[in-house]
């Protein structure tokens, strides 16, 4: 990728229509539906992802109008809790999330859990 490229790329992800909304980052930053690809069998994030994806950017929207992004004594988290089964995208959800979060938020930290080291290690 040649430097033009990369910084066309950045600028790219980052204005407000990308940077601020998961859903529209994960559908620019994947090959969906290209052939050749592991995706090429798919148009996009499952239905329930999408909708977690959009809740983010809802989410997002809300704290903005009310500028609690920039009043840190007013500091909001987004949360969300999914329980289900094993091999619906719980995983491939949290990696697009934290990737378009560390794209989009430089300088960003994101940490990640689960029950035992072995489960992070091994399932997340």
């Amino acid at each position: 990728m040649s430097g033009n490229t990369e910084q066309a790329l950045i600028q790219r992800i980052l204005l407000p229509d990308i940077a601020d909304d998961p859903e529209a980052f994960v559908m620019y930053a994947f090959p969906w539906g290209k052939k050749g690809t592991p995706l090429e069998r798919h148009s996009g994030p499952r239905t329930w992802q999408r909708k977690v994806l959009v809740a983010m950017r809802e989410f997002i929207v809300e704290m903005q109008a009310h500028d609690y992004v920039r009043a840190e004594e007013k500091l909001e988290v987004f949360r969300k809790a999914i329980a289900s089964g094993r091999g619906i995208g719980k995983s491939a959800l949290i990696a697009w999330i934290i990737y378009w979060f560390m794209s989009t938020r430089i300088g960003g930290t994101c940490i990640v859990s689960a029950n035992t080291e072995t489960q992070l290690r091994t399932v997340t």
